[in-house]
């Protein structure tokens, strides 16, 4: 989906003049007029391309809204030219747009006049690449942006607007590419400046390779700022993702999970893609703010499909907190994930009042318990009568954590007020390959809490 927004500059005639002219004038051949670009756009089954947008770009912009183009046209007969072109050299988009949509389009990079006209003769449109995901937003006490957003892709015209939570499609051509995530009003980006933040963190970029054809799901990408207490230059984090036969995966989604037992989840939680792997399943991404780390944070993958399925997932092993401890411009590499088949679980946890009385008791409906993996995305507060159905979980051995889910006790465990081994129950399972470990029933029994 492109965005309406054109950036046109026209320094009184010196640079370039684009005209559509009458439409008689459309159709043919390229006349003798100088500084000419011309051409005939055919559809990929062979069909004339009839109301195809074709974009001079005369220089791209590594900001959204700063790309510097012109824009006409085809014909009835898929003809489209360009007159007065004063560049030495240029680019061209072909974007044949139908329902908001661009099914079909074409780049023509570092283009270049000769003898003053260039005629291109004909040029067949490719089936489109494009990216999806959602922008999610974590807000700053300090400053919030908004809920209006800027999603584009680098070295290319296409850019959207979007609100908070909405889905957005962008299109391109096949290879790996940047999406740049900011704010959309530029009153937002000025003060953001003027407090210190870098462009580097104001437009956030994603690394993702597109497909022809295909449509890349990145899922839900949430855009927050780091602290600024003492830089605003951060240490980045990398590493690279392997499947099963140690070959790179691209494409796979990235989440940091600096909330080891889920304290923080109100009712489930959720997998924010903070970034994906390039083509060499190499990821890159700016190290969690030491405030947010308790003792250690671990990163959490998982590979999409059709429909956003998940297809596999992948767990880095618990990271320190000391390994943070770097110079801002360093990188801290955590090495090679490998990713399997995702695992299932399905329990149960009993409430029992008298570890000595293993009955489940009746005033389950009442007590909630939150139950979870250690180190991942996935948790969610259940009743104590209900079953536990999760999937889409990292396979192999992890360990299972629950807890009371009554809020004052959760509040409490998260400010650190309680201490978490006299309320935190664990039990290490090994989660099977591309299966659902089943029947798991553990029991609990909920602490007295003194209150003054």
């Amino acid at each position: 989906m492109s965005s309406k927004l054109l950036f046109f500059v026209c320094l009184w005639g010196i640079l370039f003049f684009a005209s559509c002219g009458e439409k008689g004038d459309l159709s043919g051949t390229a006349t003798d007029t100088e500084n000419t670009v011309a051409g005939i756009v055919i559809k990929s089954d062979s069909s004339l391309a009839v109301g195809v947008t074709v974009r001079l770009v005369l220089a791209y912009r590594a900001l959204p809204q700063q790309t510097v183009y012109v824009e006409t046209i085809t014909d009835s007969t898929g003809y489209f030219k360009f007159e007065n072109v004063v560049a030495d050299t240029f680019n061209l988009e072909f974007r044949y747009e139908l329902d908001s949509c661009v099914p079909e389009s074409r780049f023509l990079r570092s283009l270049s006049l000769i003898d003053k006209s260039l005629n291109l003769g004909q040029i067949l449109l490719q089936k489109s690449a494009y990216v999806k995901g959602v922008v999610d937003y974590q807000s700053d006490s300090t400053l919030n942006v908004g809920s209006h957003f800027l999603v584009s892709l680098v070295n290319t015209t296409s850019e959207t607007g979007i609100l908070v939570n909405e889905t957005f499609f962008a299109s391109g051509e096949s290879g790996d590419a940047t999406l740049i995530i900011a704010p959309a009003d530029e009153f937002i980006v000025e003060k953001l400046h003027q407090m210190g933040y870098a462009d580097s963190l104001i437009y956030q970029k994603v690394l993702v390779t597109l497909k022809a054809g295909d449509t890349l799901d990145i899922g839900t990408y949430t855009w927050k700022l780091p602290s600024l207490d003492v830089d605003t230059i951060v240490p980045m984090l990398t590493g690279v993702v392997l499947d099963s036969s140690g070959k790179p995966v691209q494409n796979v989604s990235v989440h940091v999970v600096t909330d080891l037992y889920g304290f923080s989840v109100k009712d489930s939680a959720k997998f924010d893609a903070q970034t994906v792997t390039n083509s060499l399943g190499v990821w890159l991404l700016p190290a969690p703010d030491t405030a947010l780390v308790d003792s250690a944070f671990r990163v959490e993958f998982q590979q999409r499909g059709a429909g956003s399925a998940i297809l596999a997932t992948g767990l880095s092993s618990f990271i320190v907190k000391s390994e943070l401890n770097v110079k801002a411009s360093d990188t801290v590499d955590i090495g090679s994930v490998t990713m399997r088949k995702p695992s299932g679980f399905l329990g149960k946890i009993f409430l029992v009042w008298d570890q000595l009385d293993f009955t489940q008791d009746t005033l389950c409906l009442s007590y909630s318990i939150k139950v979870g993996f250690k180190g991942t995305s996935h948790f969610t507060r259940v009743n104590a009568c209900a079953s536990i159905v999760m999937k889409d979980l990292p396979a192999l051995e992890q360990e299972v954590v629950y807890y009371s889910g009554d809020d004052f006790v959760v509040n409490n465990l998260l400010n650190g007020t309680l201490d978490r081994s006299g309320y935190v129950n664990s039990v290490f399972v090994n989660l099977p390959l591309g299966s659902t470990l089943q029947n798991q029933w553990f029991t609990y029994s909920p602490p007295t809490i003194e209150v003054e």
